[in-house]
């Protein structure tokens, strides 16, 4: 069976959602049993997207908490020095690009990583003194 609410959801032209709802209620008004698989719908359909909108906040977060950061410390030393890899490899992390079809994202180990590399240079840089 199609999903119509994921169908509705996902319709980018509010005019056409329009339409489309008004099309589902009919459907719904013609075939009572039919409301209970549209509440079973609507529910998967707000448990999807609030999984999505936690997922990017998370991403948006990361970025936010690395904003003042990368403007002190050089994201490319960090990228190379802690991770062995590129700056362009931290940049697309830190900005959810797509790669190969899907966004580039820590994990959970890479946060930890990540973290620690922080903490590393705070010391370093806690440990310099000017004579």
């Amino acid at each position: 069976m199609k999903n119509f609410i994921e169908d509705i959801v996902t319709t980018k032209d509010m005019s056409a959602a329009e339409k489309k709802i008004k099309s589902l209620k009919k459907k719904v008004e013609a075939d009572p049993d039919l409301k209970d698989k549209i509440k079973k719908q609507f529910s998967a359909a707000l448990d999807k997207r609030g999984k999505l909108i936690s997922k990017l906040q998370k991403e948006v977060d990361i970025k936010t908490q690395l904003k003042e950061a990368s403007e002190i410390v050089s994201l490319s030393y960090i990228a190379k020095t802690y991770f062995g890899k590129k700056k362009e490899w931290l940049y697309h992390r830190i900005n959810g690009n797509i790669i190969n079809g899907k966004p580039a994202v820590f994990t959970e180990d890479q946060k930890k990583q990540l973290n620690a590399a922080f903490r590393d240079i705070s010391k370093k840089i806690g440990s310099v003194t000017v004579s």
